[in-house]
């Protein structure tokens, strides 16, 4: 199994957003959405589902759960008529930094059973001192997703000094935003650029209404998306057989 945490440093560059649409860029086939981030999580409020079961449930059941436990399977939703798969974390932030709280040594209790199935981790803005530190271990690669302006890079490349003790390769997406293009904010950051995302409010507003989220699923956005889940999987494999060798 491979696990792609997304992040990010100040505001809301759209984490949750470039989380759905990398997984409804493949259709909900083999990845899921986990809701990871302490702020509370967004997707059950936007679905008009209930927020159990789901993270908080499995938290509780991560107690006496042993480590060849399925557990993710029986906690995701399948939002989105089963294009979106989803861990929900409750929408309160008491109530998700709980529940990750408790899951941060526990993380590896997440696993998928098919190793070839992917979770796009959305970690929204993490303190890498904290306790919920232990989820940025359970992933293989750490995306930082960023705008491409003055402030916005200013304030991903200080969290990106903070997590180069993370052992985690990074990289960072970049939201089209301008004045600053993909290779000035690879040499502000010292990062690969992993994927270019068009800035398109419109799609990304369609993405988190599930009346129009099928629509949205043919959209510039969501194949840039998707373009950026094929290269941070061509960059695990790769890392899979150097380790190898």
């Amino acid at each position: 199994m491979t696990a792609i945490g997304l992040l990010a440093a100040k505001g809301s560059p759209g984490v949750t957003t470039l989380a759905a649409a990398m997984v409804l860029a493949r259709g909900g086939v083999g990845t899921a959405v986990v809701e990871a981030d302490r702020a509370g999580g967004d997707l059950a409020l936007l679905h008009a589902v209930p927020q159990s079961p789901g993270l908080a449930e499995l938290a509780a059941r991560a107690r006496r759960a042993a480590v060849d436990d399925d557990l993710l399977s029986a906690h995701l939703r399948p939002l989105a008529d089963g294009m979106l798969p989803s861990l929900l974390a409750p929408v309160d932030a008491a109530g998700a930094g709980a529940a990750l709280d408790l899951l941060a040594d526990r993380a590896r209790l997440l696993a998928l059973p098919d190793p070839a199935h992917t979770l796009v981790i959305d970690l929204g803005r993490v303190d890498p001192a904290s306790p919920a530190a232990g989820w940025l271990r359970l992933c293989d690669l750490l995306v930082l997703v960023t705008r491409g302006e003055l402030t916005g890079l200013a304030h991903t490349q200080a969290l990106a000094r903070s997590l180069l003790d993370s052992s985690r390769p990074l990289g960072f997406a970049l939201i089209d935003t301008g004045p600053y293009p993909p290779a000035d904010a690879e040499a502000a950051l010292d990062l690969p650029c992993v994927g270019v995302l068009p800035y398109a409010p419109k799609h990304a507003a369609r993405l988190r209404d599930p009346r129009h989220i099928a629509a949205a699923a043919s959209s510039q956005l969501v194949s840039a998306a998707g373009a950026l889940f094929d290269t941070v999987i061509a960059r695990r494999n790769r890392q899979e057989v150097l380790a190898q060798k």
